[in-house]
């Protein structure tokens, strides 16, 4: 069977299809596999212009526009081009989004390989255009020109469909069961009487074990990798490292700390040249009681399999085979259901048992597993020795069968990313995306338990009502963020009575939360076939009806908005607070970690814990010091615009922290200027350096003033450095650079860099002002700046300084209020393990 498509790619000044600029647009013409015909031109930018960042990224320059035809020109010849065959691309929701808002919608429905590549290899680390091509070694590689993005996403299909190809028969007769079914856009690519050829000189050239083996080998060979971070990286064993922290852990030869481990908090902080996963991956193992907990990000991108810890996944993310049959013997399946039989299949279910280790969800997905095939109660009753587990199976444990925890050791590294984890999940978060999935769940759970036709009926009508009440709802939240939102998350309690949108909001709320009671009463008296699912579906309607009263009034939560651009979120408080780490304090707690030594920040510290806390040194060498002296130092290297110098000699083989304290303050009105000044002064032409900016939108800026103007100086900019893992080899390749980054992706870029010669910091990464952290904290403290915000701040930076301590042979900090403020000492005494000097 012949297949036609239109594979299609846009560039762009920008990002807001609604504000930003095409400036090229290429498509070719594929039949089975093979490109026939070719489609390309430049278009002249309409609303935003062409910049530094984009031109640097795309290597398209204003000259290659002057001549560009108009939209209205390229329209009819696209249109004609296209017709009404399918429109592929990776992510292509993007380009035509862009299309239809410059007036050209293509007739034919969209494929995106974005979504065939995570349904199909779901456990690749990255699903990049950039990451894949060189995963997969295609023969074109994307370079952000349209044209040679076109030809990389055709190469990539014809991958992921010889991919396909070669699935075991078994797994491919149980997806094209399912696929039977469906009407899912991608479904054609497992027909068995397909006529697209995919080359096989390229069919599995990334999916080859020895070759990423091999690669792997490579980046442990690396000489500036440190062996000790690399053993741990690649699964070699970490019993060394183990030993190595127990010794350390010996007082004088008495018991070690760890012997005397109590029921409760046990805080120690772990000296910089110590990075807290892989220590506490060492830990763990050596802990027959053990359960290390990580970040959902860290338990993912992790091979478990290669340390002495074993997973234990959470009750939301197994399989219930009732369930999966259920789902299986459905006359008619919705893609989205497609999808995650698919994913089932591809672990080898069930040839062999299911095991969550092979499946990879979504965001979105997670939702759909708990709703499509995650047992109704929860079945966990048993733990592993030496576990690891994320958040969300702790919470889940905690919520569910806390006695689990009872006799083990909890060792949590991660205490700050969990605390504020656990706020969002303890506040009841309302997006657009959330209450249409809340109106779309409710009818899969008609459509598939209620028994009465008749009374189906009439709850898809209280449905029908519901849905358009809640588009009213979240139309009119959008206006009251136009008309009365700030850039700080609002309290808007007041504004539900006194705004004409806030009133129109609670209107809604009223409304739609008067038909769910109406929904919630048919519920509770509907046949179905199901009880269990029966009774869930009370448990959470009732949550959201409570929410939605909320919402329109008729109760004491707060009521918090914030919005970034088109996207408006609402938080619904309900105080007090409860604090996780309180459930936590009936078993042994470990917190062995890089930032929690910061003085002065007792309240702070209470306020996370729920008590009183104390924090001990796990290398007397290096932590738990009062604080250390701060003095100048005589000359030795160029600093600025004058001859003024700095000695940046290592002292006493601590990692030399210099902080300049002739910069205006950044409340100046000339602040940018004068220190985006010192800057380009102090940028050398003979080192690697990163300089981590304050946000992105300060990246953009002296990337645009600056690029091609600092002699010798290859300035990088994240936005247009690419994938992480590909920046690694790229950066590996340059004598020197300077790469730009911002707090807020700072380890995101830390894994790509190596030997540095300095790290350079704007200032310490304070969360911008109105968080919603920050908002509810000021409920139980006294000063949210000193009492928050400012030891937050110095928490998360000596958590940056450990992440990159093996990386640079030296840190900058470019904010002299760390030398004149007079909130500024806790943060020096808090710098244990460096030598801090001025300039």
């Amino acid at each position: 069977m012949t297949k036609e498509i239109i594979v299609l790619d846009t560039e762009t000044t920008g990002v807001n299809a609604r504000e930003d600029s095409l400036i090229e647009i290429a498509a070719a013409r594929v039949v089975d596999g093979r490109i026939t015909d070719r489609f390309r031109t430049f278009v002249k930018p309409v609303k935003t212009p062409l910049n530094t960042t984009v031109s640097v990224l795309t290597g398209i320059k204003p000259e290659d526009l002057v001549d560009a035809p108009d939209i209205s020109e390229i329209k009819p010849k696209l249109l004609e081009f296209v017709g009404d065959l399918p429109i592929t691309g990776h992510n292509i929701s993007f380009d035509l989004d862009f299309l239809k808002a410059n007036g050209i919608d293509p007739v034919g429905h969209s494929l995106d390989t974005l979504d065939l590549v995570i349904t199909i290899l779901p456990k690749l680390p990255y699903h990049s255009m950039q990451f894949l091509a060189q995963y997969f070694q295609l023969p074109a590689q994307p370079s952000h020109r349209a044209m040679d993005d076109v030809l990389a996403t055709t190469d990539l299909l014809n991958v992921l469909i010889g991919y396909v190809q070669q699935l075991p028969s078994p797994v491919l007769k149980n997806v094209r069961a399912v696929l039977a079914k469906s009407d899912w856009e991608w479904s054609w690519v497992f027909d068995e009487n397909s006529s697209w050829q995919s080359p096989s000189s390229f069919r599995h050239s990334g999916l080859d074990p020895e070759s990423r083996q091999e690669n792997k080998q490579k980046q442990i060979l690396n000489p500036c990798l440190p062996a000790r971070q690399a053993n741990l990286a690649f699964g070699q064993s970490v019993s060394t490292v183990a030993k190595r922290l127990w010794r350390t852990l010996q007082d004088d030869g008495k018991e070690t700390i760890l012997g005397e481990i109590k029921i409760g908090f046990n805080l120690y902080e772990l000296p910089p040249n110590t990075l807290q996963i892989p220590a506490n991956i060492a830990l763990a193992s050596e802990d027959k009681t053990g359960i290390l907990v990580v970040s959902n990000a860290a338990f993912n991108q992790t091979d478990w399999s290669l340390t002495q810890l074993t997973q234990q996944f959470g009750a939301s993310v197994q399989l219930a085979a009732d369930r999966l049959d259920f789902l299986l013997t459905k006359p008619q399946l919705k893609s989205t259901e497609v999808r995650l039989l698919i994913k089932v299949f591809l672990t080898g279910y069930p040839a062999t048992p299911f095991n969550p280790n092979g499946l990879y969800l979504t965001k979105d997905e997670y939702y759909l597993w708990e709703q499509k095939l995650a047992p109704f109660r929860y079945t966990v009753d048993k733990l592993p020795d030496r576990a690891v587990m994320n958040f969300s199976t702790l919470w889940e444990m905690l919520e569910h069968n806390p006695d689990l925890l009872k006799e083990r050791t909890i060792y949590l590294p991660q205490w700050l990313e969990f605390t504020d984890w656990t706020l969002f999940k303890s506040v009841r978060i309302f997006t657009a995306l959330y209450l249409h999935a809340a109106v779309a769940s409710r009818r899969d759970y008609v459509h598939d338990f209620i028994t009465d036709n008749k009374v189906g009926d009439d709850m898809f009508k209280l449905l029908n009502n519901f849905g358009t009440q809640i588009n009213n709802l979240w139309a009119a939240v959008e206006q009251l963020w136009q008309t009365a939102g700030g850039d700080k998350t609002s309290l808007i309690n007041d504004w539900l009575t006194t705004q004409k949108s806030g009133k129109e909001v609670a209107q809604y709320a009223d409304q739609a939360a008067a038909t769910l009671e109406k929904f919630l009463e048919k519920v509770k008296s509907a046949p179905t076939n199901n009880t269990e699912a029966n009774a869930r579906q009370i448990e959470h309607t009732q949550k959201l009806l409570e929410y939605l009263q909320a919402l329109s009034g008729k109760t004491e939560y707060k009521i918090y908005l914030e919005g970034y651009l088109d996207r408006v979120t609402l938080y619904i408080v309900k105080f007090p607070i409860a604090n996780v780490w309180q459930e936590l304090k009936e078993a042994k707690v470990v917190v062995a970690s890089n930032n929690l030594l910061v003085s002065g920040a007792g309240d702070f510290m209470t306020n996370v814990f729920g008590e009183s806390v104390a924090v001990s040194g796990l290398a007397p060498a290096f932590a738990g010091q009062a604080g250390q002296q701060v003095s100048s130092s005589p000359a030795k290297g160029r600093v600025g615009g004058d001859d003024e110098t700095v000695d940046t000699r290592d002292d006493a083989g601590k990692k030399p922290i210099t902080i300049v304290k002739t910069l205006p303050d950044r409340k100046s009105p000339d602040y940018e200027d004068k220190v985006f000044d010192y800057l380009r002064q102090n940028l050398r032409p003979d080192e690697k350096v990163m300089v981590v900016f304050s946000n992105n939108a300060q990246v953009g800026i002296f990337f645009e003033k600056y690029y091609q103007k600092i002699s010798g100086v290859d300035l990088i900019s994240y936005n247009v450095a690419g994938n992480s893992e590909i920046l690694e080899s790229k950066l590996s390749a340059k004598p020197n650079f300077a790469l730009l980054v911002s707090n807020s992706n700072l380890f995101k870029y830390a894994k790509s860099v190596n030997c540095l010669q300095r790290v350079i910091f704007l200032t310490l990464p304070f969360d911008p002002p109105g968080t919603l952290g920050q908002v509810l904290a000021t409920t139980k403290l006294k000063n949210d700046f000193t009492d928050y915000s400012l030891p937050r701040a110095t928490l998360k930076f000596k958590q940056s300084l450990a992440e990159l301590h093996d990386k640079t042979s030296e840190f900058w900090i470019l904010d002299s209020r760390l030398i004149n403020a007079d909130w500024a000492s806790p943060i020096l005494s808090s710098l244990t393990g460096f030598s801090v000097r001025e300039v």
